[in-house]
């Protein structure tokens, strides 16, 4: 038997779920050849979207809505308790959101938390707001090692048109 203590290692487990768009796109399709003549992604401007796919497909019959069931390639990271990489996985699945939140609603609810005001913000005692808090102790963690490391961090600004 093999002795392999990778899996005792484990303390956190991160999923990125992104929509399967392959399979409502294949490669011989002409829906593929437009998307990659308009560059194969989407572009986004402040208050703008011009997307790879019809509106159809992008934001309705693929996108991860909250509390839909939708085709999605999931990438799983496990990571031990300094937050550096064990092992990642790659599989095709269904999922459901069961939360459509924004990056600004989540600094809202971390600049709470910082306040000691959790209890009294929209996401305190929702069913995912364990993760949220989860997901910024592992990007803390992931940041420390980067600094390490000397990756360069910066602040982004947003801009407003």
């Amino acid at each position: 038997a093999v002795n392999d203590d990778k899996y005792h290692r484990i303390r956190y487990l991160v999923s990125y779920a992104l929509a399967d768009g392959a399979f409502f796109v294949p490669p011989t399709s002409p829906l593929f050849n437009e998307a990659l003549r308009r560059g194969g992604t989407s572009f986004y401007l402040p208050g703008l979207c011009v997307p790879m796919l019809p509106r159809k497909l992008s934001e309705d019959i693929m996108s991860l809505n909250e509390g839909q069931v939708r085709r999605a390639l999931i990438f799983e990271i496990y990571l031990d308790e300094e937050g550096s990489v064990i092992m990642t996985q790659t599989l095709w699945g269904l999922i459901r959101s069961v939360w459509k939140g924004t990056y600004g609603k989540v600094q809202d609810y971390y600049d709470a938390m910082d306040k000691g005001k959790a209890s009294e913000h929209p996401l305190h005692g929702l069913k995912h707001t364990e993760t949220i808090g989860l997901l910024r102790e592992v990007g803390n963690l992931r940041r420390k090692i980067a600094k390490e490391r000397h990756v360069v961090e910066y602040q982004r600004e947003s801009s407003g048109v």
